[in-house]
């Protein structure tokens, strides 16, 4: 491997102990999804619970990209059905269906989309959550 994907490795590991500002966080997190630094088993759940909105939403890449220590797919199902704000429940929502298509994960993702679907107070939400739960259906 080396010495600069080494570099990134470490510095995206940095975001399991240290708490940046928000626009440190995000670029942070884009790095880890454009080179796809896996090894770095970046804490993709505790990004997903950030106070911020903008931390919640670049994490949401994390998980559709698959590069987190885990899935992320409980915390983005919680997004999804309780976050504030409706960019970044609809943003869960596609992080979800991408995350989720053709995975173990696929049945529980498409239960929680149609609870959206049928509950969220966001036209917005219920739009895109229908729209993935017919991609998922239609195995696109």
């Amino acid at each position: 491997m080396d010495s600069d994907r080494q570099k990134r490795i470490q510095r995206a590991k940095e975001l399991n102990t240290a708490d940046f500002p928000v626009m440190e966080l995000q670029e942070r997190i884009r790095e880890v999804c454009s080179e796809y630094l896996i090894e770095a088993k970046v804490d993709v759940d505790r990004l997903l619970r950030h106070e911020d909105w903008r931390v919640r939403s670049s994490a949401l890449d994390m998980v559709w990209w698959g590069v987190g220590a885990t899935d992320g797919i409980d915390q983005s199902i919680e997004i999804l059905v309780h976050d504030p704000d409706e960019d970044v429940r609809a943003e869960a929502a596609l992080a979800l269906y991408e995350a989720s298509r053709g995975t173990a994960n696929e049945v529980r993702v498409r239960d929680a989309l149609s609870k959206a679907a049928d509950t969220d107070q966001s036209d917005f939400v219920r739009d895109a959550a229908r729209n993935y739960i017919r991609k998922l259906s239609s195995g696109q």
